[in-house]
C-alpha cells in the first residue's frame, strides 16, 4: 500500500512539474499552444471543457506571466499582449454566443468581459506599454551600441587594410 501511495505521489508532483513551464521559452511556447487551442474549440467546447482553459489561461496570464516578466522581451511582451488579445476575442465571441442561445449555466456573461478589458485597459495596458517602450530603448540603444562598435572595428580594419596596402606599394617602389 505504501509503494502504490508513493507512485501515486510522485506521478502527481510529475504530471504538475510538467504543467508549469520551467523556463521562459517553454512558458511562451505553452501560452500560445494554449491560446492556438482555445481558438480551436471556442465555439463547441462544453462549458466544463471551456472552464479548464480559462483558468490554464488565467495562472499564464498572472502567475507565470509574473515568474518570467523580468526576463521578457518588449517583442515577446507584445507577442504576450497579442495572445491576450486573441483569447479576450475568443472568450467574448463565445460569452456572445451563449448569451444568444439562452444558457444560463454560463459563468461569464459579455458584461464581466467587457468589464475585464475595460480593467485592463485601465490599470494595466499604460503600465504594460511603458514597460514595453522602455524595453524597446534598451533595445535600441544596446543595438546602436553594437553597430557604433562594429563600425568602429570595421573603420580600424580598414585603416589597417589601408596601411598595410600602402606600405606594400611604398615598399615595391
Amino acid at each position: 500500500m505504501k509503494k502504490l501511495f508513493r507512485i501515486v505521489i510522485a506521478a502527481a508532483v510529475i504530471l504538475f512539474v510538467g504543467c508549469a513551464p520551467m523556463s521562459k521559452e517553454s512558458y511562451l511556447s505553452q501560452y500560445e499552444e494554449l491560446v492556438e487551442e482555445a481558438g480551436d474549440v471556442f465555439r463547441d467546447c462544453s462549458h466544463s471543457k471551456w472552464a479548464s482553459i480559462e483558468k490554464r489561461y488565467e495562472k499564464f496570464s498572472t502567475e507565470y506571466y509574473q515568474k518570467f516578466e523580468h526576463e521578457l522581451t518588449g517583442k515577446e511582451k507584445f507577442k504576450i499582449i497579442g495572445l491576450e488579445a486573441k483569447f479576450v476575442g475568443y472568450r467574448s465571441i463565445r460569452d456572445i454566443k451563449d448569451a444568444f442561445s439562452g444558457d444560463d449555466s454560463v459563468g461569464s456573461t459579455v458584461g464581466d468581459t467587457v468589464g475585464d478589458v475595460k480593467a485592463y485597459l485601465k490599470e494595466d495596458f499604460e503600465d504594460d506599454i511603458k514597460d514595453i517602450s522602455k524595453d524597446i530603448e534598451k533595445s535600441v540603444k544596446s543595438l546602436s551600441k553594437d553597430l557604433e562598435n562594429g563600425v568602429e572595428d570595421i573603420s580600424d580594419d580598414v585603416e589597417d587594410a589601408w596601411n598595410e596596402i600602402s606600405d606594400a606599394i611604398n615598399d615595391a617602389f
